[in-house]
Formats: structure tokens, C-alpha cells, sequence
């Protein structure tokens, strides 16, 4: 997304086409934006699905090219919740007054109150002190604890799994930076009422968009160009590169170069990876792997328990599974549901298959979507009067492919202010950038990667957004 969204920018503002390359490493655009149709010719999303309000740059090119945002559904009362061994409706949980509803060593009140009140009440208990803008936690900056040892001054052992398992994401059990990661859910996960977003017809909209512009504009993207290659002479001259190919090795030269790749992508790049300056940016990164699967059914037999969007979440490795199907902009009878599964629940399902998961189609009988369909079945199974129905195809989808990522989080110990102005220009009196989410103050999130093109054209290169934006 920050390639395409980088080019179009330029592209719109007057650069000439015939100097101005867009070189994709795959065979698609939009990298973590991945729509595939359904047997019942609906789309899902693989990788990145939804936009909040607060996106004011995905809301602001949705709005340019005339696509159709949908609101999508929050948190359903039907929705389950499966945690050690037990499976509750998100109103049954909200209306355990006398029984814990979990078996956590955690009280029924905090259980009752949710996730994301604890969190609330943790980030309030632990009465930070200021220097500036230094947020200190018993004295120390909290850029310079970890999240989980950070919580634990507040929470026990065992609300912090509670916690971890309620929420989708593995990194609250890991060393991230503190400061950071509380920052972005703050900014994330506390959004109020406002409702969150995605596109009728998949996210791959907004790329496809993009594409077409670049094409009226003049531009167009090379595909199946992997960035092997580059080479730094004299400052003043030209930078070399060489791309793999299906048909060999090529070579170009560029006076400009701007990297618009995840952060795995640089780390492979031949006279880059091994020089000091990308290795300490690097460094300040906690890349977050993660696989998705959609299992693919005739009809969306959730529906029977009043569950008409929004996820179900379990401490299985499935761990979090939205629900798709049935809704009327749909335009089909057929349902889905997708698992995102990140951390060691990831490498569970990589563990899956002959040599490991591949991602793309499968048939019903595949060992990850049996297995994918086994949990669902112990998910479900306890609110349901009849066995479930079997899928009738799936789609995987290893984010880790080519050692990436599917998103990224601030290491610890790192500083994300001086290591996102480094990426702008790493290397002193060179003309190489590098942008993308995960240099920008929204990692995860589409809005991040072209947060950063902004940043990247507007200090470097001088490029200034029109007015009326």
C-alpha cells in the first residue's frame, strides 16, 4: 500500500512517469491487503479489513475514488467466548454476578467487566508521573519497561492472561515497549462509539483504486521484481540496483529510492541488511507473525445462535474468529469464518501439514482446516442443538512468508520517534528511504503506511499536500 500510495502521490503532483518505477516483489499489489471470493462469490479479507474514523486518510481516498464504505458490525451479545474449556455468550458473561465465569484465578466482578475495562483501570492504577512529556513508571521512563512487566504492577499473574486471552493480539505477553504499544491501544482500542469500517467488496478496493489512477496518470507497476541488490557508490551518483526475476537478475540505477516494504523485506537486501544504520533501525522493530484461515461454509450456521457479525474469541489456537455471512451488501447465502491466530498460536498452524502450511486454497480435508473446524466445533458445539456442518473449502494465509510480518510493534528499549525521522533517510547524504507501517505512528494499520508516504514526501522530498485536504 505505501509503494502504490507513494507513487499516485507523485504522480499527481506532476512527476513524469517515464521517471518514476514502481517495482512489486509478488504478482499482486496492496500487500497486507489480500480479498479473496468465496465459493458463493462473496469477498473476505485476509489480511487488513477495517478502518476507524480516526483514519483520516483511508476515509479521504475512499471518499476521492467513490467506494463504498460499510459499517462494520462491533462486538455481538451472541458472540462466544472460549476459555479454558467453557463457552459463553458475551451477554452471559456480562450477566455472571455469583459464578466465575472463567476458571481464572481472577474475581468474577473483573472477569464480568471485560477486557478492555481492565485495561482501563490497569493504565489508571498505575499512577504515572510526568517530566515533560516523559510518562515515568515507579520512577523510570516507560519507554524503558516491557508491557507484560509493566501490567504486573498493577495486575496479578493471572488477570494479565486473562487479559491476553480475552484480547486477540500475543503481544501483551511480550517484551514490547511498554510506552509504545499502551499508546497505540489507547489510540486503537478506545475509540469510544465511533464505528469501525471496510469496503463493500473487500479492502482490495483501495488498492485496485489506486492501480487505476496510476494507470490514467501514466504510470505502472512491474510485478515479480524482488529487490536483491543495492549498491551505494558516491553520494552524487546513481544507485544501483539489481531485481530478481522469473527471467534472471536486472539491473537498474535510480537517483532516488524509496524502500515502501516491510521490515523483513529490507533485512534481505544485499548491501543494505549488513550496514549499521538499517541494522539499529531493525533493531527497534518487534515484528508480530501471524496466520489467517478462512473456512468457507454453504451457509452461515451461526446465524441459528443470533451471532450476525463481529468475532468469537477462544484461548484455542484459533483465538479469534470473525463471523462473515448473511449480511444483505454480502449478496450471497454463504458464510465464512476467519481465524486470525498470531504468536505461538501461529506457529501452531504452521505446524500443520506436510512441510508446513502453504498458503492459498485447500480442500475440506486438509489438516488445518479439519483442525480449524475441530475447534470451532468445541467453540460452538455446547450452544448448538445440531453437530456442526463440515466447510466446504478454505483459504490460508502465512503472513511469515518470505520471513515477514503481518504487522509490527516497537521493540524494547527502542525509540520510535528518532528510529521513524532515521527511516526517512537512513543512510547520511544518500537519496534511500525507507517508509511503510512499520516506521509509521499507527503500526498495523493501512493508515500507518501512508502516514509514513506523508511523512517521507512532506520532509524529504518536499511535497506538500493541497490545501482543501
Amino acid at each position: 500500500m505505501a509503494g502504490l500510495y507513494a507513487t499516485w502521490r507523485l504522480l499527481e503532483a506532476g512527476v513524469n512517469p517515464d521517471r518514476l518505477g514502481l517495482f512489486e516483489a509478488s504478482n499482486r499489489t496492496g500487500g497486507r491487503v489480500l480479498t479473496v471470493s468465496s465459493p458463493q462469490g462473496f469477498a473476505i479479507d485476509m489480511g487488513a479489513h477495517n478502518f476507524s474514523p480516526s483514519h483520516r486518510i483511508v476515509g479521504a481516498l475512499v471518499e476521492r475514488f467513490g467506494l463504498r464504505a460499510v459499517e462494520s458490525v462491533g462486538r455481538s451479545p451472541a458472540g462466544v467466548v472460549h476459555l479454558r474449556g467453557r463457552s459463553l455468550t458475551n451477554t452471559e458473561i456480562a450477566r455472571s454476578w455469583f459464578r466465575r465465569p472463567f476458571a481464572y484465578d481472577v474475581s468474577t466482578y473483573v472477569q464480568r467487566r471485560g477486557p478492555a475495562r481492565i485495561l482501563r483501570k490497569a493504565l489508571k492504577d498505575m499512577s504515572f508521573t510526568a517530566t515533560g512529556n516523559d510518562r515515568r513508571l515507579r520512577g523510570r521512563p516507560l519507554a524503558e519497561w516491557t508491557l507484560p512487566d509493566a501490567l504486573l504492577e498493577v495486575l496479578t499473574p493471572e488477570e494479565l492472561r486473562y487479559l491476553a486471552d480475552r484480547l486477540i493480539y500475543s503481544f501483551w505477553r511480550q517484551p514490547v515497549q511498554a510506552e509504545a504499544a499502551l499508546t497505540w491501544a489507547a489510540q486503537e482500542m478506545f475509540r469510544g462509539k465511533d464505528p469501525m469500517a471496510e469496503l463493500q467488496g473487500g479492502m482490495a478496493g483501495l488498492p485496485d483504486a489506486l492501480c487505476a489512477e496510476i494507470d490514467r496518470l501514466g504510470g505502472r507497476p512491474v510485478f515479480s521484481h524482488r529487490l536483491a541488490a543495492v549498491t551505494l557508490a558516491d553520494p552524487a551518483a546513481p544507485i544501483a540496483l539489481t531485481f530478481e526475476t522469473p527471467g534472471g537478475q536486472r539491473a537498474l540505477t535510480a537517483r532516488r529510492v524509496v524502500l515502501a516494504m516491510p521490515a523483513g523485506a529490507v533485512a534481505r537486501i544485499e548491501g543494505l541488511a549488513s550496514r549499521p544504520e538499517i541494522k539499529v533501525l531493525l533493531s527497534a522493530l518487534a515484528p508480530q507473525r501471524a496466520v489467517t484461515t478462512a473456512l468457507f461454509y454453504a451457509q452461515p450456521w451461526w446465524r441459528r445462535l443470533g451471532i450476525h457479525g463481529g468475532a468469537s474469541t477462544t484461548d484455542l489456537p484459533a483465538r479469534h474468529l470473525r463471523h462473515h455471512g448473511g449480511e444483505q451488501w454480502r449478496g450471497s447465502h454463504g458464510g465464512a469464518l476467519l481465524s486470525y491466530a498470531d504468536g505461538e498460536s501461529g506457529e501452531f498452524w504452521r505446524g500443520l501439514g506436510d512441510g508446513g502450511i502453504t498458503s492459498g486454497w485447500t480442500g475440506a480435508d486438509h489438516p488445518v482446516t479439519a483442525e480449524l473446524h475441530s475447534q470451532a466445533q468445541r467453540m460452538f458445539g455446547p450452544k448448538m442443538e445440531i453437530p456442526l456442518p463440515s466447510p466446504v473449502a478454505a483459504f490460508t494465509q502465512d503472513w511469515n512468508e518470505n520471513e515477514s510480518a503481518a504487522f509490527h510493534m516497537w521493540s524494547n528499549q527502542s525509540k520510535p520517534e528518532a528510529a521513524m525521522q532515521r527511516a526517512l533517510c537512513p543512510i547520511d547524504q544518500n537519496r534511500i528511504h525507507i517508509c511503510g507501517e512499520a516506521w509509521s505512528p499507527r503500526q498495523g494499520w493501512i493508515e500507518g503506511a501512508l502516514e509514513s508516504v506523508d511523512m517521507l514526501l512532506e520532509r524529504q522530498i518536499a511535497l506538500q499536500w493541497p490545501q482543501d485536504r
